[in-house]
């Protein structure tokens, strides 16, 4: 029954595909815990010259259109 700390995940550790002209930009870390609880954050997909911000609600991270 020892705990041990996990190896951060980094950014460069996952890989998102997307189409050439999408970009995602993340507005802060998004923390996960190991049991995989997150703890919510905002992100942009663009598109073009389209926005979409996104509300990433905890605990699961559901993605919501922000208005």
């Amino acid at each position: 029954g020892q705990l041990r700390p996990m190896r951060p995940t980094n950014a460069s550790d996952t890989m998102l595909t997307l189409p050439e002209d999408w970009r995602l930009t993340v507005d802060s870390p998004i923390i996960y815990q190991a049991s995989g609880f997150c703890g919510g954050g905002t992100v942009t997909l663009s598109i073009g010259q389209l926005r979409y911000a996104y509300a990433l609600k905890a605990p699961t991270c559901q993605a919501e259109l922000a208005n």
